[in-house]
């Protein structure tokens, strides 16, 4: 909103609600547009920051900087990176985001953000469609990229940036098709073979322990090897998701079938032998184990199952559950969603259940 009394005094309302008082000007060497922040609207009055207008434009007229230091709008892309990533990017859980900006967006970073337009990022989607990214890729990285900008504007590290003046809007993913992949019966028992060989006699397989909680719980991979032993309550039989490693930041529990009740329990008693510490699975460092990749793909290779993520063993566990007919309200809870159209994507598994639920109707008319 432009005050109708000084000429470029500005309340620009961020979409956080959050409102600031600006001073936009043109330089008087160079006639370059600028914008000066006055200061917080919640602090400020109207009439306050009238008055500092007038002095700032006073000092423009006698040719005196209102600026001092680098200006807003010659700050770099490469600098409000690092800005960002010290001040946001390391309190987030998972490293994406940073990665995602630092690989896909490298090529912008000597630019100044007050340069960067519409036109550079769809030039930048042209160039990796021809290396064959999909689309859906592309938007997790430039919804990062567009995130980080965003920042610096809402927090008054840049002036001005044209790319995010107006709504990005996202490319179509037509091109990315979901395939929910989970195992076969002849895949499972073929899987439970290579496991079951792992063991040794009285020592139970930290792999195959990791697995079938996976298969049986759904738990993601980064929650599941973070797993502490006061998270499990073996008298009640549930699994604790902590807020701290859980994907929505929300605490969850999370049933033991008698399956998981088991190979747990068993996993606890090797451990009391050794002393049981903190964590469920240990790594070399004596802190919870960080990854099982390796491990995981000779077994995968072993039982001679392709295509098969381990991400997928979450796959497996909601669609197991939809196709013997557990409610998809229940799978969304037991999968921790936070939307139900990420549960949905499972439905087509179960499609006899519509059928069902409308035969049921039948008996009102006979």
């Amino acid at each position: 909103m432009r005050d109708s009394e000084i000429q470029g005094l500005v309340l620009r309302v961020e979409p956080s609600g959050k409102k600031t008082f600006y001073l936009d000007y043109r330089e008087k060497t160079t006639d370059k547009r600028n914008s000066f922040k006055i200061g917080d609207a919640a602090v400020l009055t109207v009439s306050q920051a009238r008055e500092v207008a007038k002095t700032k434009l006073a000092d423009i007229i006698r040719g005196i900087p209102i600026i001092t230091g680098k200006k807003p709008d010659e700050i770099t892309v490469g600098e409000i990176f690092e800005l960002y990533r010290k001040q946001v990017l390391v309190h987030h859980k998972s490293t994406n985001a940073e990665n995602f900006i630092s690989r896909d967006f490298g090529i912008f970073f000597p630019r100044a953000c007050s340069t960067l337009t519409g036109e550079d990022l769809a030039t930048w989607r042209s160039e990796e469609k021809k290396k064959g990214k999909k689309a859906s890729s592309m938007n997790r990285a430039s919804n990062a990229f567009l995130a980080m900008v965003r920042w610096a504007r809402e927090n008054d590290k840049i002036a001005i940036c044209p790319l995010i003046q107006k709504k990005v809007k996202k490319l179509p993913e037509s091109d990315s098709v979901e395939i929910i992949r989970y195992l076969s019966p002849d895949e499972r028992n073929r899987l439970l073979t290579v496991l079951d060989k792992r063991e040794k006699p009285g020592e139970p397989d930290y792999l195959k322990t990791i697995v079938l909680v996976a298969l049986n719980t759904g738990i993601r991979r980064g929650a599941l090897l973070k797993l502490r032993w006061d998270d499990i309550a073996f008298e009640t039989r549930t699994i604790r998701l902590r807020r701290d490693t859980a994907k929505g930041d929300k605490q969850n529990f999370i049933p033991m079938n008698p399956i998981v009740f088991r190979v747990l329990s068993e996993w606890r008693q090797f451990r009391q032998r050794t002393g049981l510490g903190e964590f469920l699975f240990i790594g070399p460092t004596g802190k919870s184990m960080h990854d099982v990749r390796s491990s995981w793909e000779k077994t995968i290779r072993d039982a001679d199952i392709e295509n098969f993520r381990w991400h997928d063993l979450r796959h497996d566990f909601a669609s197991q559950l939809v196709m013997a007919g557990v409610s998809i309200l229940t799978i969304k809870e037991l999968m921790t969603h936070s939307r139900l159209d990420q549960t949905l994507r499972y439905a087509h598994l179960a499609p006899d259940q519509k059928q069902e639920a409308v035969d049921k109707l039948e008996s009102l008319y006979y």
